[in-house]
């Protein structure tokens, strides 16, 4: 079996990924990048939503349809799920993920998720 096709195997059969302070949920079906900027990404947004008691949900990664120019199929975006947040702290918490990821990151709330990228100016 080819080495690449295993490693998509396995990540997309965990159902938790765990990174220093916090842990990620992945949606079923959803292919993780494994590119350390988007790695990096992941672990901080884990790192906020757990120090505001919330648990972070990536519900696209490499996998699904985007948009033309969309950086999920070269794995430097992910999005996570935001409906189990609160409007009234979701601006703060994503603020704080922009905050910490620096301008090298885009960083988008979108009406049902949030999309994080790397995209250095």
């Amino acid at each position: 079996m080819d080495p690449r096709l295993l490693w998509v195997l396995l990540v997309t059969t965990l159902a938790i990924v765990v990174s220093k302070f916090g842990t990620v949920t992945v949606k079923a079906g959803v292919v993780l990048s494994t590119r350390p900027e988007i790695v990096a990404a992941r672990r901080i947004v884990a790192e906020v939503w757990a120090r505001f008691g919330y648990q972070a949900v990536v519900t696209s990664g490499l996998d699904g349809v985007h948009s033309e120019g969309s950086l999920h199929p070269n794995g430097l975006a992910e999005d996570y799920r935001t409906r189990d947040v609160p409007l009234s702290v979701l601006p703060v918490m994503v603020a704080e993920v922009r905050a910490r990821l620096g301008s090298d990151y885009d960083v988008v709330l979108e009406s049902d998720h949030l999309h994080v990228e790397f995209d250095p100016s």
